[in-house]
């Protein structure tokens, strides 16, 4: 049996979305919070990184950790 067997649809989306936050804060921090700049570094599309940011919660967190 493999190990994702046994897991539920809920629990791989919650990992799926933690690793997504995780990948996305350190470019964020690679860029020193510009968001442009991290669109820019990730490869995709400003909108995109912002939608992604909006789901994942990031937005509110990006403004408090660059001082905004």
């Amino acid at each position: 049996m493999g190990e994702s067997e046994g897991r539920s649809p809920s629990d791989k989306k919650e990992a799926c979305d933690t690793f997504e936050r995780n990948f996305i804060l350190r470019a964020l921090e690679k860029s020193d919070w510009n968001v442009t700049a991290t669109a820019r570094y990730l490869g995709i599309p400003l909108s995109t990184l912002k939608h992604k940011m909006a789901r994942l919660d990031l937005r509110d967190l990006a403004r408090k950790l660059r001082g905004a």
